[in-house]
């Protein structure tokens, strides 16, 4: 797993990757940030595959997601794993969005793997909170 922070960034840049392999009914988290409710967390450009480049099976997600208490808890979804697509080049204006109601919470990008079996995931998301 790779984790870069987004305050090692420049500016409000947003940037978390994960790589390797993703047990069964586990979680990889490319990137945690606190998100206050005057914030939103925007994710423009992600790419998730599985090694090497293969399509995303039904049941392995990237996920915009809040984290409490070790549970996590999915508020957007940025793919949704087909078994036919490896999303190489995912670009929206965003893909993705969250904004506490009130507060600051952790909200995470995540790749939720639900599948029968481990997968060997590559995966990356960028853009914003501001």
């Amino acid at each position: 797993m790779t984790y870069v922070p987004s305050a090692a960034a420049t500016g409000p840049t947003l940037l978390g990757s994960e790589s390797g392999l993703i047990p069964t009914t586990r979680t990889g988290i490319l990137s945690i940030d606190a998100v206050d409710a005057s914030e939103t967390l925007r994710v423009t450009e992600a790419t998730v595959a599985v090694a090497p480049g293969d399509p995303v099976p039904t049941g392995c997600d990237l996920h915009v997601a809040t984290i409490a208490n070790g549970v996590s808890t999915v508020q957007s979804t940025i793919h949704a794993g087909d078994g036919t697509t490896a999303a190489l080049d995912l670009v929206g204006d965003p893909l993705a969005s969250f904004s506490p109601a009130s507060g600051t919470e952790t909200v995470a990008i995540i790749v939720d793997n639900q599948t029968a079996g481990d997968l060997d995931i590559i995966a990356d998301a960028r853009g914003e909170i501001g």
